[in-house]
Parts: C-alpha cells; sequence; structure tokens
C-alpha cells in the first residue's frame, strides 16, 4: 500500500502494511477533582491526585490513564500507568490516610448500574472471554475477538450470576 501524507507543506509517501489513525484526545475535567486547562489532565503525582494550590494530595482522589498522563503511550502503557496507581492507593491504605467508605458496597455497584444499565461485570467478561476463544477455535486461533459492542454484550448476557462475596470468601476458605 502506499499513503500519501501532508503536513504542513509537505507531502511524503510510505510503503507500508497497515496505517492507524488517531483522531486524538483531550481530557475533560471531572466534577470535584483539580483540572489542569493546558494539559488537559488532573494534577497528579503518581497517580495521586494533588491540589495545584497547595501541592497536597486530595485525599481518596487517584487517576490513571489519559487522564493522568495526557494522550501518550499504547494499550500497555495503561498497565504500567495503573500499576503506579494501584501502589500509592495501597500505600496511602496502609498508613491509614484514606477514611472509611460513606456508603457499602452494593451503593457503589446500583450506582454503576443506574448510569451504565449494560455494564459488564465480571462475570460478564469471563462468559466474553470463553466466547472468543471458542470463536477462535473453529479457525484453529487462540481467539477470535468480538469487534461488535452488540455481541459482547450478547455473549455477556450468558454469563451466571457470581453467588455472593460472602458465599465466595467462605468457598475459598473452605479450599471448595
Amino acid at each position: 500500500m502506499e499513503f500519501s501524507i501532508t503536513g504542513t507543506d509537505e507531502v511524503r509517501a510510505l510503503d507500508a502494511g497497515l496505517v492507524l489513525t488517531s483522531i486524538g484526545y483531550r481530557g475533560k475535567p471531572i466534577r470535584d477533582l483539580p483540572f489542569d486547562e493546558s494539559a488537559a489532565v488532573v494534577p497528579n503525582d503518581g497517580g495521586r491526585v494533588v491540589d495545584p494550590g497547595s501541592g497536597r494530595p486530595v485525599p481518596g482522589a487517584y487517576v490513571a490513564g489519559w487522564i493522568k498522563r495526557g494522550p501518550t503511550g499504547f494499550i500497555g502503557t495503561n498497565k504500567s500507568c495503573s500499576f503506579e496507581t494501584v501502589q500509592a492507593l495501597v500505600a496511602d491504605f496502609n498508613a491509614g490516610s484514606l477514611t472509611d467508605p460513606v456508603d457499602k458496597p452494593e451503593a457503589l455497584a446500583k450506582l454503576v448500574h443506574a448510569r451504565r444499565p449494560k455494564v459488564v461485570d465480571s462475570a460478564g467478561w469471563r462468559a466474553i472471554d470463553a466466547a472468543e476463544i471458542a470463536r477462535g477455535s473453529h479457525d484453529g486461533r487462540p481467539r477470535n475477538k468480538f469487534t461488535d459492542v452488540a455481541d459482547m454484550l450478547d455473549a455477556a448476557a450468558t454469563a451466571q450470576p457470581a453467588p455472593p462475596l460472602r458465599r465466595r470468601l467462605l468457598a475459598r476458605l473452605r479450599g471448595v
């Protein structure tokens, strides 16, 4: 394949087997968090959100991904980025600097489902994973990824609901 690349005053041709384009990304403010308009990121130190005025961490607020560092890197970059943020969160938890949650864990699930009724939980993700592996086995491939969200949601809908957390923890303790 040959593609023309245009810049301000320049045209070049490249031989390429694949060309991917990106339209760009610009972070947007998140309610109740500081925001750096020029960099389009939430100001942070290793994932801990910081108040730009004082430079101090905002208790219990963390970011990862492009809202943390800007639109840089590739898919794998998010893994190390989120790892850094989780390390900061765990360190803060271990230091006792996080407050106790205001609501019970069920409140988060209720909020997420209210905002995103088609949310895919871990059981749904496992169903999608199994379906992609099964699709690939027909072609001798490790997996055949879904490219249509509706197909993914259909696969996720086949998931069996996970037993309540208490039952899962007891099963682990019993070695079942």
